[in-house]
């Protein structure tokens, strides 16, 4: 249904049928939890065994010998890595868990492309228009983030194989030449089909070199920065002003 294209009396009708559909869902005093994702009773419960089974302080050690109560390693637990390694026929060391928020670390990514760029390429914010290839339907959290940072927004259709490559291929090749389109992905027939377009690809393992290598360049630029603007009041004091102050401290 096309809103656009109805008369004022047709969308006025519309209206009063969504507000009356409205009110008798509210009559039927409905207590609904619309929160997505959040485990039910019974899955709580399958981590019961791991929660009761803990006793000895040695039984909170990991394989490194971190003790697992306290703050946690920067990349995840090694044996949960291994386990998801083993799942998705993916080696260990290109897996990062990031606590329970991998919305944090995407948001984490973007905002540091956004104010340092990846790659030695100009920073987002700095460039005339930021597009991302969105699949559809998807994570529309996802979409928040980009929709925050200001990025054109286009859509790809998910088909039963994953995104459309032919769509994805057709959207590469109208970049222009002086553009470089980076692609994050592990699957084999998106790599062949973006990489035939000219993209270049970029691994997981890549993409966090770059993530940290962002980071520390951004505090090194901020770092300098302060040292530039730094205005210390003692080397702006004359020697006696100096010593009257010495003298003072030293008496307390």
């Amino acid at each position: 249904m096309k809103l656009a294209a109805k008369t004022t009396d047709e969308l006025q009708k519309i209206h009063q049928e969504a507000l009356e559909q409205y009110e008798d869902f509210k009559s039927l005093h409905l207590q609904l939890n619309m929160a997505r994702g959040k485990p039910c009773a019974e899955q709580l419960d399958l981590a019961l065994g791991v929660l009761e089974a803990l006793h000895a302080r040695s039984e909170f050690a990991n394989s490194n010998g971190d003790d697992c109560r306290n703050y946690g390693v920067w990349n995840g637990l090694p044996e949960m890595r291994a386990i998801f390694s083993e799942m998705m026929d993916v080696p260990a060391d290109q897996i990062i868990l990031g606590n329970n928020s991998s919305l944090q670390m995407m948001f984490d990514c973007i905002a540091q492309g956004f104010t340092h760029g990846y790659s030695g390429c100009t920073p987002w914010a700095r460039q005339e228009k930021v597009k991302f290839l969105c699949p559809a339907p998807g994570y529309d959290r996802h979409f928040a983030v980009t929709e925050y940072f200001g990025f054109e927004m286009i859509p790809v259709p998910m088909l039963k194989t994953g995104p459309d490559m032919d769509i994805i291929e057709r959207l590469v090749a109208q970049v222009p030449k002086y553009r470089v389109v980076r692609v994050a992905t592990s699957d084999g027939l998106e790599q062949s089909q973006v990489l035939s377009t000219g993209a270049t690809r970029l691994t997981a393992r890549e993409l966090l070199r770059e993530a940290h290598e962002t980071r520390r360049r951004g505090f090194a630029e901020h770092r300098a920065r302060a040292e530039r603007h730094r205005n210390p009041l003692m080397e702006r004091l004359s020697p006696d002003q100096y010593a009257a102050l010495e003298k003072l401290r030293r008496s307390k």
